[in-house]
């Protein structure tokens, strides 16, 4: 059972309502929703500004968020009982998909300026 001074109340809540699920699992999910949330919109924001500083602010975004996100997951993490290697495997697939959502609007913006190309 983890430690509930170091496990913030809502993923102690959550992780109480899910107790029969695996936690590896459901704090992946959690973290991953998160990190999508907080990269979705200002990325799509800043590709549709489109300027010469939209990809260094992109990638200051992506560090940002991705740090803070794996912050909260090895807080979360800490206080179970993990080996390390599934610790490491969780935050590497954190990091990994916070670049997957950045990937994936930026191809979405690419298709709509096709599509604005072909209209012309």
């Amino acid at each position: 059972m983890p430690n509930m001074r170091l496990v913030p109340v809502w993923i102690h809540l959550f992780m109480s309502w899910c107790s029969n699920e695996n936690p590896c699992l459901i704090l992946d999910t959690l973290f991953q929703a998160q990190l999508t949330r907080a990269l979705a919109e200002p990325v799509e924001a800043l590709l549709d500004s489109a300027s010469e500083d939209t990809w260094p602010a992109i990638r200051k975004l992506l560090q940002r968020e991705t740090k803070t996100a794996v912050l909260g997951l090895e807080s979360a993490v800490s206080s179970f009982e993990l080996d390390e290697a599934t610790e490491k495997e969780l935050l590497a697939k954190l990091e990994k998909h916070g670049k997957s959502v950045v990937e994936s609007k930026a191809k979405e913006e690419a298709g709509r300026v096709l599509i604005r190309m072909k209209d012309r």
